[in-house]
């Protein structure tokens, strides 16, 4: 039961990184993806999720129906996503860091500032901003 767990972790956090890569270069969040050119993000996407969604919906076909219960499932895919989003910020902020590092630019609200800022320069930014009362 706990190989089929890691299993369809693997196959969820595969599949949420892809889609966040193909979403962030489609909207111009260039501080979130990993590839500076998007038909390469967009063919790595596709690379990845083809094969995931191929799996996951073949799921009931390859195992036995009933090892991972519902509740067990949605567990497992609540927590490949999240780690999906964490290791997606934690990677494109590696790999992008060098890129952006002279931005001077002044920070925009939400999404908007992931266009020419990695996440952990956007978040530095604006703790450094914060005006703290007394």
């Amino acid at each position: 039961m706990l190989h089929l767990a890691f299993e369809y972790y693997g196959l969820v956090l595969l599949l949420s990184m892809a889609a966040i890569q193909a979403a962030a270069s489609y909207s111009g969040l260039r501080g979130i993806v990993f590839f500076r050119n998007k038909a390469h993000s967009y063919i790595v996407s596709a690379l990845v999720s083809l094969p995931c969604f191929i799996a996951l919906l073949t799921w009931n076909w390859r195992n036995p129906t009933g090892i991972i219960e519902g509740a067990q499932q949605f567990y497992i895919f609540m927590l490949s996503m999240v780690s999906g989003i964490g290791i997606t910020i934690v990677l494109s902020s590696l790999v992008n860091h060098r890129r952006f590092r002279g931005n001077q630019q002044p920070l925009s609200d939400g999404f908007e500032s992931l266009r020419g800022r990695t996440f952990f320069q956007a978040l530095r930014l604006r703790w450094r901003n914060i005006r703290w009362p007394g």
